[in-house]
């Protein structure tokens, strides 16, 4: 077998078992990525107020 791309077995049931994992916890996952991302957005406006010195909350960048 050429060694370049030999993949151990246990590495394979490791990685099967992670895909396991991220499949039954994707849709939390999705939801709390969503929500980070509305926290990340939130904060650079506030930021972006606090740099130009205005209290606008719909500022973006």
């Amino acid at each position: 077998m050429n060694q370049t791309n030999f993949i151990p077995m246990a590495a394979l049931a490791e990685l099967a078992r992670q895909v396991d994992k991220w499949r039954r916890q994707r849709r939390r996952r999705r939801l709390s990525a969503m929500l980070a991302e509305q926290r990340k957005d939130r904060e650079s406006r506030q930021r972006v107020q606090f740099i130009k010195g205005w209290r606008n909350p719909y500022a973006y960048l």
